[in-house]
């Protein structure tokens, strides 16, 4: 992903199943200070957004992917289970 930054771009590598509202820290990336030298630190929160339709496609797709991860997988939904077991 391309950081437009005040005097460029920055390439950040987004690692792989990267949750939303994770935030990364570029040291020196953010804004000039103002009374000594050097940048602050650029904070990235990452968003997801998720689209308001799919087609019929995309729901078996959605679907088939769905059966086919473990549901341990899910770490708050599995606590959650596990809780509901112990009532």
């Amino acid at each position: 992903m391309t950081i437009p930054l005040v005097d460029g771009t920055y390439d950040l590598t987004i690692p792989a199943l990267t949750q939303p509202n994770t935030v990364f820290k570029l040291k020196g990336r953010g804004a000039p200070h103002l009374q000594r030298e050097g940048k602050g630190d650029l904070i990235v929160n990452i968003r997801v957004e998720m689209p308001k339709e799919f087609s019929k496609k995309d729901k078996e797709l959605i679907e088939t992917l769905d059966n086919s991860i473990s549901p341990n997988a899910y770490k708050k939904v599995k606590a959650y289970n596990d809780k509901m077991k112990n009532l």
